[in-house]
């Protein structure tokens, strides 16, 4: 009985050890991920070794003459998380301390061979790193190892094959519950991390990406000579208002900002102006062009073709073009001029062509 606890407390001191370590690997993972990839699985490989010398200098005694350690936990992890590489450098490193200790190491080098095998072949393969398939891992190489290892004994050493049959009894008894355990606790707590590293650099990189192009944008917006705002599709308030559209309008750009956009159109037209982005509201459009009378601010209307855009658009919510020019002929050719038509000075615009155009959400003209 007290053997038995002594080799209980052996090897929870080593899993606790090994735990740390995890930790402390853990926490280095968003600084491994700056690193090119064979960098990173050199600095892996590396780790990995040190775990496995850790563990293995904790080592605990499993029967007489024979002791364990969880070497073949880290080297399963190594492979898990690090790849074949770390995996093949950490066994490397786990068989030269071996054999520096002395003693039967053909037989320990065997084992360490088989569990590096088992769980390169599991890394390579689709499965889920899930905890079930860790713990089968784990279970599938204490099973190897206590097949082989007593084998191995008796080839490579003088043992009787009733004494490699104890030992295999005894390996397993401890492996079955040990590895499944360590695989599954230093694993999934490595992965876990690994994959927390890898998306926040991931957002990070999104998010860089989207400021350059929000940079981009706004600088487009504010520098075009085409007149454009962003307008609340909910309420009809503008969000935001680029310099041109501010000339076309007369109002500042902090004025536009308390308004709503259908009180620039002329009295009579804005009950119908702001009934117009209701299909932009629900989706039913993703555009829309049409021609509108605007009142600007010092009292004076002017015509203007617009587009619009609804929420799905990455684009401004409006655009002006100048449409005075074609209405002042179309009033000329009418002799009618009683329909007050501002000119902006210098207005960059080419005329309107189109009255009313609009397009659904699958790119097609809307009936109409």
């Amino acid at each position: 009985m007290a053997g038995f606890l002594t080799t209980t407390g052996a090897v929870l001191l080593n899993g606790l050890a090994l735990l740390g370590m995890a930790f402390i690997l853990s926490r280095g993972f968003p600084w491994l991920r700056t690193w090119p990839g064979r960098q990173r699985t050199l600095l892996l490989s590396v780790a990995f070794s040190a775990m496995t010398i850790g563990s293995m200098m904790l080592s605990f005694p499993m029967g007489e003459g024979f002791i364990g350690d969880l070497r073949n936990v880290v080297i399963a992890v190594a492979a898990i998380v690090g790849g074949p590489v770390a995996a093949l450098v950490a066994a490397a490193a786990a068989a030269v301390y071996r054999v520096s200790l002395g003693g039967q190491s053909a037989t320990a080098v065997f084992g360490i061979a088989v569990v590096t095998g088992l769980a390169i072949g599991f890394a390579r393969t689709n499965l889920a790193r899930t905890p079930r398939n860790l713990a089968v891992l784990g279970v599938v190489a204490a099973i190897a190892n206590a097949i082989l290892l007593p084998l191995a004994a008796v080839f490579f050493s003088t043992t009787t094959l009733d004494q490699s049959a104890r030992i295999g009894a005894t390996f397993f008894s401890y492996t079955v519950l040990i590895y499944p355990i360590g695989i599954v606790v230093i694993g999934g707590l490595l992965k876990g991390e690994q994959r927390r590293a890898d998306d926040e650099a991931d957002l990070k990189t999104r998010n860089s990406s989207l400021s350059l192009h929000a940079a981009r944008d706004q600088g487009v917006f504010q520098s075009s000579s085409v007149a454009m705002g962003w307008v609340d599709l909910e309420s009809g308030r503008f969000i935001e208002a680029n310099p041109q559209y501010a000339r076309f309008t007369g109002y500042s750009e902090a004025e536009l900002l308390t308004m709503r956009f259908d009180e620039l159109a002329a009295p009579e037209d804005r009950e119908k102006d702001f009934a117009t982005i209701k299909p932009l509201q629900t989706g039913e459009l993703v555009s829309l062009t049409d021609e509108k009378r605007y009142l600007r601010k010092d009292g004076s209307v002017v015509w203007a073709l617009r587009g619009r855009r609804g929420r799905r658009e990455r684009r401004p919510a409006l655009r002006l073009r100048d449409a005075a020019g074609r209405h002042r002929a179309q009033a000329g050719a009418r002799g009618n001029r009683s329909s007050r038509l501002a000119r902006v000075p210098d207005w960059p615009f080419q005329p309107a062509g189109v009255p009313y155009r609009a397009r659904r959400r699958d790119g097609q003209p809307a009936a109409g």
